[in-house]
């Protein structure tokens, strides 16, 4: 009773009646101030929830605009697919799979065992190994690494599957040989030196790498140190040149060329360009160089005198693929504009130009068939496309790859043509192809 007394009086002051004492005056801080705090802090925190949900929401959206894309788009764009100012032409920026290939695989055999992009691709001239690369799905300390693979060749293994049937060949099943290495980064170029054992790499980690394929995961023979910024371009002189000695050329971003002596890996001679190069290939004698980058032009060097030669103008935006004719007459290339030109280095003047070679698309790679009866070229739209090199009628499309084709090249026999793509694949084509017609 007395509790109870108590807190009546307590709560209720003069509860007891009127001889009840009454309440003592008791100064008490103000708690609403803290309160409406509180409750503003946790209002401020609802409409930033909403905030993220009405995001959240507007980016699935955008995904779902983009749901026929494969992967994210390049690292220089943002996620709205806007490229930012810094390489708005570097072939990086545009290796995101397109929508994919409904047409029938027309393909003798496909080629697996890549975990990712393939993007470089070329045979040993005794046509026994051939080396791909390009990127790798994993890590090595953190750092992301690429792949490079040496393919060991039974005649067999390239020639025409039967008639409906599917061959997936891989480092895992059926297939000839494959040793895989983990690249420094990504594999941007490759290219087998004349004697077939050497290899060189070009990388995206501003480097050039030199194996020994004849010692297969313990091949690694040199690092050529000298460009600060990405080497698209890494090549051999070709096979019966007048070069004394096996020399290596690389192209790189950071705009110059460098000439390398494989034996001391010391720089033989640095041309410099007026812009970054995706791309070069030597003439047939190994003196002469044409190089493409993030111009519309071509730039011609001759090496051992260590400067420029001439140049070719006349296409509309950037570049990325060059070659030369076997006769040295003749100069193919092609880039982002989705054009497609044939040159007389006779006469530096185009033999024949083609608009909208790859529906509208870019151009990634072309180079001449061994008899010099051909152009193909690999693009954006998934296609490798056949050319006639003194006209530019259009031949015949190869379709098959899922992706954007990327890079192309000749069994040293000329009957095979291969190709590797972002798909992650290589396929194996007999070239040409029976009733092969010219088209629109």
């Amino acid at each position: 009773k007395a509790t109870v007394s108590v807190l009546n009086w307590v709560v209720v002051g003069r509860a007891g009646g009127e001889g009840s004492p009454p309440l003592p005056s008791v100064a008490m801080a103000p708690r609403t101030a803290p309160l409406q705090n509180m409750r503003d802090k946790f209002g401020a925190w609802q409409k930033r929830r909403a905030s993220l949900k009405e995001e959240r929401a507007q980016a699935a959206d955008e995904a779902a605009r983009f749901k026929g894309s494969w992967r994210v788009k390049a690292k220089n764009q943002d996620v709205t697919g806007q490229e930012k100012p810094e390489k708005p032409n570097d072939p990086s920026a545009h290796w995101s799979r397109t929508e994919p290939d409904m047409d029938p695989d027309a393909s003798l055999t496909t080629l697996g065992g890549h975990k990712k992009e393939v993007y470089a691709l070329a045979f040993a001239p005794n046509a026994e190994r051939m080396a791909s690369g390009g990127n790798w799905s994993g890590t090595v300390g953190g750092k992301p690494y690429g792949e490079l693979k040496f393919w060991h060749f039974r005649d067999e293994e390239l020639s025409s599957k039967r008639k409906g049937e599917r061959q997936a060949i891989n480092d895992d099943g059926y297939g000839p040989v494959c040793e895989s290495l983990v690249h420094p980064g990504q594999v941007l170029d490759v290219d087998y030196a004349a004697n077939g054992r050497h290899v060189v790499t070009g990388c995206s980690d501003t480097n050039a790498y030199l194996y020994d394929t004849k010692k297969g995961k313990n091949g690694f023979v040199a690092k050529l140190q000298g460009h600060h910024r990405k080497v698209y371009g890494a090549k051999f002189t070709p096979v019966g040149s007048s070069c004394p000695g096996e020399i290596v050329a690389t192209a790189s971003m950071d705009t110059s060329i460098r000439l390398w002596d494989v034996e001391t890996a010391a720089t033989l001679s640095l041309l410099h360009a007026t812009a970054p190069l995706y791309g070069m290939q030597f003439d047939v004698t190994g003196t002469r160089i044409a190089a493409v980058g993030d111009s519309k032009t071509v730039f011609l060097f001759d090496w051992r005198v260590g400067a420029p030669t001439g140049r070719l103008d006349g296409h509309t935006d950037a570049l990325w693929g060059a070659a030369f004719a076997k006769d040295d007459y003749g100069l193919v290339t092609g880039g982002l504009a989705d054009e497609l030109f044939a040159w007389d280095m006779r006469t530096m003047r185009t033999r024949w130009r083609g608009k909208n070679a790859h529906g509208g698309t870019a151009v990634h790679r072309c180079i001449f068939s061994p008899d010099g009866a051909h152009v193909i070229s690999a693009g954006r739209d998934n296609k490798v496309r056949v050319w006639d090199a003194e006209a530019g009628h259009h031949l015949d499309v190869l379709s098959g790859h899922q992706a954007a084709v990327f890079n192309l090249c000749f069994h040293p026999a000329g009957d095979r043509l291969l190709s590797s793509s972002v798909d992650s694949t290589i396929k194996v084509w007999q070239f040409p192809r029976d009733g092969m017609v010219m088209s629109s």
